[in-house]
């Protein structure tokens, strides 16, 4: 069914009201042939948009910050409603694991040597500056119909006076966990004390009520800053996870790191004093994702209210992983390590497999080529990314997929620990192989190292290095044929 007066009113303001009267008379009129097919051609301008759009999916992206694969337990309303009625995609990766680089790819479906955005500093002013944020997913979904939302953070550096083309709902702060928030043109400031995220979650939930009472689609990109340093958190969690015991794999502290690249070597061991702060720090960051779990239950409760959690695609994923000691590493990301570059992608939504994993190679260049192909909107030729549809969808399953990633590093505005530029790639088997500036190189099997303790460089297979000399420089379609591989 269409939306009725009152969903009209709340969509259009009062012109929608307007046009009520002529359906009314229309009927009244329809022995008049003339008056019926004019009032027929009212109807179709006035409500066709609304049928097409009933008919689309509401499609909600939830965003955490610089979370890590080993904090995802935590969660358990993650594991009741996203992972118990969706499929974890366990093998999803960050071309470039950093928060700007990372959020471009994901609303432009680029590499980042594509959209050339490597550097947090001032990134979202380089992103508006080259005209990128006139063609990001939400501007294609608005231009389509849908309304467009984004709540919480956007991209590093971001003027807090500007709305960048596309959203139809703005709220969102200057960077990092700024109190002070754009709340669609009118600047808020929040207290010292106020616990952003709540904000945000609070948000939301008021967004996803209002646009699920209309029964119109919508986009909404949900970004929370948890579990981001300082690991702000709700003083009702202040006691939880107090036993939560810290993970220390295989890679942690690693004691040869000898094969290791130059900016590893120099590393020394983790301290006592290091390793009782990094536990600290962990416990804190399961303390602030709550905040995101609680939102993730309200958001499902909402559209199960309304009639719309069948109708809705849910994905929460983040934008880089986070390494805490591992290989000697203070806590960070950018690097080419499973630590940072890997972290499950997990989706609900019609069609798509429950309580399932599916370990294939997805990347965040993926996202707005797959939010498109929900959406029914043509895709953007000149992506990198490739829909997912078919792969996440229980009836379809495409017959190839890709074999091989791009997993790139430049850091123009340094990166505090002396790690070097850097190209590499990964292949669905498991084989990672990185080349840096430095002339370094590294080489893993992730099938029988997945910790990535010994690099064999000079066992790195010459399809592995072919795959990476054709990732290195492609654009669009030519990404999509090189990360296939050599046809068979």
């Amino acid at each position: 069914m269409g939306p009725d007066a009152a969903e009209l009113a709340l969509l259009w303001g009062d012109d929608a009201n307007d046009n009520m009267p002529m359906t009314k008379k229309a009927i009244r009129l329809l022995t008049s042939v003339a008056v019926a097919v004019f009032c027929a051609l009212v109807l179709t301008v006035a409500v066709s948009p609304d049928a097409d759009a009933v008919q689309r999916p509401n499609i909600i992206l939830i965003m955490t910050d610089d979370q890590s694969a080993d904090t995802l337990w935590s969660m358990n309303r993650v594991r009741a409603h996203l992972l118990n009625r969706g499929t974890k995609l366990t093998n999803a990766r960050f071309a470039f694991p950093r928060c700007c680089p990372s959020r471009a790819s994901i609303l432009r479906g680029q590499y980042p040597h594509n959209t050339g955005l490597f550097a947090n500093e001032n990134g979202s002013g380089y992103f508006r500056n080259r005209g990128l944020d006139r063609s990001t997913v939400a501007v294609w979904l608005d231009r389509a119909g849908y309304d467009t939302a984004l709540i919480g953070k956007y991209l590093n550096g971001h003027d807090q006076k500007y709305v960048p083309p596309g959203w139809d709902r703005w709220f969102s702060q200057g960077g990092g966990n700024s109190r002070t928030v754009n709340d669609d043109g009118e600047i808020r400031e929040y207290g010292s004390g106020t616990h952003m995220d709540s904000v945000r979650k609070r948000e939301i939930s008021d967004y996803v009520r209002l646009k699920a009472s209309t029964h119109r689609p919508f986009f909404l990109q949900a970004s929370f800053f948890a579990p981001h340093a300082p690991y702000d958190h709700q003083s009702a969690y202040e006691g939880a996870f107090a036993n939560a015991p810290f993970p220390r794999p295989p890679a942690y502290d690693e004691a040869d790191v000898s094969d290791k690249p130059a900016y590893v070597r120099s590393k020394p061991r983790v301290s006592e004093a290091k390793d009782l702060e990094y536990a600290r720090d962990y416990r804190d960051r399961l303390r602030a994702l709550q905040t995101v779990d609680e939102s993730i239950a309200e958001i499902v409760g909402i559209l199960q209210n309304h009639n719309e959690l069948n109708d809705t695609y849910i994905v929460l994923w983040t934008d880089n992983g986070y390494h805490m000691g591992e290989h000697r590493l203070s806590t960070g990301k950018l690097t080419p390590y499973e630590t940072d570059t890997n972290f499950p992608m997990i989706v609900r939504g019609p069609g798509i497999r429950q309580g399932v994993e599916d370990d294939r190679l997805v990347l965040n260049t993926d996202l707005a080529p797959t939010f498109l192909a929900w959406a029914n909107v043509p895709q953007q030729p000149w992506t990198d990314g490739r829909p997912m549809e078919a792969l996440l969808d229980a009836r379809t399953d495409p017959a190839t997929w890709r074999r091989y990633v791009l997993l790139e590093g430049r850091t123009p505005d340094g990166n505090g620990f002396g790690m070097p530029d850097y190209a590499g790639v990964l292949s669905q088997e498991g084989e990672k192989y990185i080349r840096y500036a430095s002339g370094e190189q590294e080489y893993y099997d992730l099938r029988t190292d997945p910790h990535e303790l010994e690099s064999r460089p000079e066992a790195a297979p010459q399809a592995l290095k072919d795959a990476l000399e054709a990732l290195r420089t492609c654009a669009g379609p030519g990404c999509r044929t090189a990360e296939n591989g050599p046809t068979p």
